[in-house]
């Protein structure tokens, strides 16, 4: 399936549609809430996030709590801490409140979860060998090579959508307007990376320690990884707000 930072990419257009229509938190944020069983886990497995009755009893309620930790919590340190060519793109977005954004949002906000979860469902159906699209068309489960090794084209068109969602997502930011700013203090972002560094390797080692797997542990380990920096950005940005 593909990459869970690619998903976002496909509910970007909707950016265009009236603001009092949509709400780009709940479209982003629901775009990848179905993917945060694995993350919860720490393994390749999911056994009901990807199911059509866990919009309304997982993904949705998830995808509330997320929005809430990243505009609460995580945002605006985070934003403080980024490398220069990030910050002076993504401050504009500093001190938006959501809380009374919510409040008066909150349908909207709902709604457009919903339809990022569905577009999540939708992705994986067409790019998943057991996906229902894949199964209604056959030509999704044909064999093709690529580079010297054979892969189902569903499965192709996995690693091809997953590198352009990353694209579209990396272009989008790179050239949206932004606003010169001063340098912040670099012991201060030192700090913030140093704390956040040493929560990945703690996370990490206890993960290990628990033991991984051995018929999944490559992608076991790379999903350990993004949960352990998950998880540390949280703490991290708590800690230093």
């Amino acid at each position: 399936m593909p990459f869970t930072f690619s998903h976002p990419a496909i509910v970007l257009p909707l950016y265009y549609l009236p603001r009092k229509t949509r709400s780009m938190t709940g479209l982003v944020v629901g775009s990848m809430a179905p993917d945060f069983e694995k993350f919860f886990r720490m393994s390749i497995h999911d056994g009901f996030s990807h199911t059509w009755p866990a919009i309304f009893y997982f993904n949705l309620p998830l995808a509330i709590l997320l929005s809430f930790a990243f505009h609460q919590v995580v945002r605006d340190p985070l934003i403080d801490n980024l490398p220069g060519f990030l910050k002076k793109r993504l401050v504009l977005y500093k001190g938006f409140n959501w809380l009374s954004y919510f409040k008066a949002h909150y349908l909207i906000v709902v709604f457009s979860i919903l339809v990022g979860v569905l577009s999540h469902l939708t992705w994986d159906s067409f790019t998943h060998p057991g996906g229902r699209l894949a199964l209604m068309l056959p030509f999704l489960s044909n064999w093709i090579e690529v580079f010297n090794h054979y892969m189902l084209l569903s499965t192709f068109s996995d690693r091809v959508s997953s590198i352009l969602g990353l694209l579209v997502i990396s272009g989008v930011i790179f050239t949206s307007p932004f606003r010169e700013i001063p340098e912040g203090a670099d012991n201060k972002r030192r700090n913030y990376w140093f704390i956040m560094g040493f929560m990945i390797v703690f996370v990490l080692s206890v993960r290990l320690l628990i033991g991984i797997e051995s018929d999944n542990f490559l992608w076991d380990f790379i999903i350990s990884i993004i949960s352990a920096t998950l998880f540390s950005l949280f703490v991290t940005s708590y800690v230093v707000r």
